[in-house]
């Protein structure tokens, strides 16, 4: 063999042997059980089942993610159902928050799913101690200042343990956020302090936590959800408590269904106020920079005028 075609032929052995590597080493790499998949990327994107839980959330997070609340503006989380987008994008989430109660019941099938994705889930009905009701749980923690305030530190511990480069941060955010829900609890115990009455009639069964924190006695018209119909049988009996207590105000919601507490303020004389269960923002509220917060100190001035508190 001459010196032209050894060289010729050790160009040609190193060059196979060099595509082997490479080939090999892709097949490890696509084949390797550890390496991140895409599905599990994180994307920044931190997703609620509806607004006060996005609300909670931001209040801890602020700027490191974006927080998006998946029922829309001005619908009503009882009825929502997400789309196939909504739940692809699930899987890819940076952390999901929900209650997986009657409220969002499709939230936790999904969770549990996208828990198998590396995902992080943290569900309200999980983390606190809710009421048991004939439904299941009573989901509506938010309306009770110090629930939420529990609730929001389970929320920065299950951040905090899958991003810790961020909890200093989120426990600076946190910390201030207390300050606020301490701040709105001291509100409303100053509120009713010295009232004429201590019991209201509310549209729907949404206060409960509320009632039991600051002593206030709760009849609702209709059960969890805002759209259920209360029966003859109860009409009545609501109309017979308000004679019989000369309730003066019956507490309803701005979108509510005004005919069942129109036949019974019709039928009593009573009038209405507005009680806003926080459950999520219309668009107009949304533009106007109303929150959750700005909506429990309204709420808290119906009361105290609906209780005749000094």
């Amino acid at each position: 063999m001459n010196k032209t075609n050894f060289k010729f032929n050790y160009y040609i052995i190193s060059a196979i042997t060099l595509f082997a590597v490479i080939i090999t080493s892709l097949f490890i790499l696509l084949n390797n059980p550890n390496k991140p998949s895409s599905s599990v990327k994180e994307s920044g994107i931190i997703y609620t089942s509806f607004y006060p839980l996005q609300y909670i959330t931001k209040q801890i997070v602020k700027d490191s993610f974006e927080v998006v609340n998946l029922t829309p503006i001005g619908s009503e989380p009882h009825d929502f159902e997400p789309s196939a987008k909504d739940l692809a994008n699930l899987n890819n989430a940076a952390a999901f928050v929900y209650i997986g109660e009657e409220i969002d019941p499709w939230a936790a099938k999904k969770a549990e799913e996208i828990r198998n994705l590396q995902v992080t889930t943290i569900s309200a009905a999980q983390e606190l101690e809710l009421d048991k009701v004939e439904e299941g749980k009573d989901p509506h923690f938010w309306l009770d200042p110090i629930l939420v305030k529990e609730f929001s530190e389970k929320i920065y511990n299950q951040l905090s343990l899958k991003y810790p480069e961020k909890s200093n941060q989120f426990k600076l955010n946190l910390d201030n956020f207390n300050k606020t829900l301490i701040s709105l609890d001291n509100q409303s115990k100053d509120s009713f302090k010295s009232c004429k009455y201590k019991s209201i009639i509310v549209s729907h069964d949404a206060y409960s936590y509320f009632g039991k924190r600051y002593g206030i006695e709760i009849t609702s018209i209709s059960g969890l959800s805002s759209e259920e119909e209360p029966s003859a049988s109860k009409i009545a009996e609501i109309i017979d408590l308000v004679k019989k207590n000369g309730i003066n105000y019956i507490f309803l919601e701005s979108l509510g269904n005004p005919k069942i507490t129109e036949v019974i303020t019709s039928s009593t004389g009573a009038k209405t106020l507005e009680l806003n269960p926080i459950e999520f923002l219309t668009s107009e509220q949304s533009d106007q920079n109303i929150d959750y917060v700005s909506i429990y100190q309204a709420n808290l001035g119906n009361l105290k005028k609906g209780l005749v508190c000094e």
